[in-house]
């Protein structure tokens, strides 16, 4: 894939009927005014542009109709907008222009021209050094190592479409089948806390090495950029548990099929590696 996997991906992948390859670029007027957004409303019309309305986002945020309504009005007010849905659209169209131009200020950053991924059929990047890489865009999120990366798209994770059934061994011991079980309880937990937007757990939740390489708001942007166009989960099935052992670290990758509420048989893929004793996440990808 050339040359920047995170661009190409997002050129190519919608969200609730809007292609982001189509979004405009924001004004300079537009650009000031949604700084003037305090947090409490743009997290009410982050609700907004996942389907709730003012009596469910009360609800979700445990607060009355009428504060909710008042940061609605005054989210209006400063976007110069006539509804809700309008003001929720413009702050998530800005926010997924950030977490593009973060994704691709980080992958030149860390990666540099030559360490960009080649394509999936060239076998000879998984014997290549590299340092960790860090791949943040509207539906990536991903840190690991290049070479890790690279195995999983090179095959190394396969999953049938038939049925969705994972091309993957059964565990034949009650040994793995409790490694699987410890995988994915770790990567269930983490996901549950992106599901109720609890960004801030999730991220100190995360390995120390990507804490080192991002920050909370780069996080919380990336991550509603990413999750916010997709809905409420309605489920979320275990299909496939995977060793990656790469450049002297061993990650841990449980992946799912979820069914969003906008999108369904969405795959999940979550890496973790030991931190601390425990498992943490050190990666997100969502296909």
């Amino acid at each position: 894939m050339h040359p920047n996997r995170c661009a190409y991906v997002m050129a190519h992948t919608r969200f609730l009927g809007w292609p982001f390859a189509g979004l405009v670029s924001t004004q300079s007027g537009m650009t000031a005014a949604i700084d003037q957004l305090t947090e409490k409303e743009k997290e009410t019309l982050r609700l907004i542009v996942r389907g709730h309305d003012a009596k469910s986002a009360a609800t979700e945020l445990d607060l009355s109709v009428h504060t909710i309504n008042e940061r609605l009005r005054s989210a209006r007010r400063k976007l110069d907008v006539t509804s809700s849905r309008e003001a929720a659209r413009v702050l998530y169209e800005s926010e997924a222009q950030a977490a593009e131009r973060t994704s691709k200020k980080l992958a030149y950053e860390h990666l540099g021209d030559a360490a960009m991924l080649p394509s999936s059929d060239d076998p000879s990047i998984r014997k290549r050094g590299r340092s960790p890489a860090l791949w943040i865009g509207g539906i990536i999120m991903m840190m690991t190592l290049a070479a890790a990366i690279a195995f999983v798209q090179s095959g190394g994770w396969e999953v049938q479409t038939g049925g969705w059934e994972a091309r993957s061994e059964m565990a034949e011991s009650s040994a793995a089948a409790q490694e699987d079980a410890v995988r994915e309880q770790a990567a269930r937990e983490w996901l549950a806390l992106v599901d109720k937007s609890d960004l801030e757990t999730s991220f100190a939740a995360t390995t120390s090495a990507f804490r080192s390489a991002v920050d909370l708001a780069m996080f919380k942007s990336a991550t509603a950029a990413a999750r916010a166009p997709l809905g409420e989960v309605l489920d979320r099935r275990a299909i496939q548990f995977t060793t990656v052992n790469e450049a002297g670290k061993t990650y841990e990758i449980a992946l799912f099929r979820t069914d969003f509420e906008n999108r369904v048989g969405v795959i999940e893929r979550v890496a973790m590696e030991r931190d601390g004793g425990q498992l943490k996440v050190g990666g997100y990808f969502i296909q």
